[in-house]
């Protein structure tokens, strides 16, 4: 499981990941 479906599965538990999610869709790879 690549590190973008683990943020995606889980940002739909907990609504602040989809943040992340964005991010990453973006180039971003770090978590803050």
């Amino acid at each position: 499981m690549s590190v973008e479906q683990k943020i995606k599965s889980h940002a739909e538990k907990n609504p602040l990941l989809k943040r992340v999610k964005t991010s990453l869709s973006s180039g971003r790879h770090e978590i803050m």
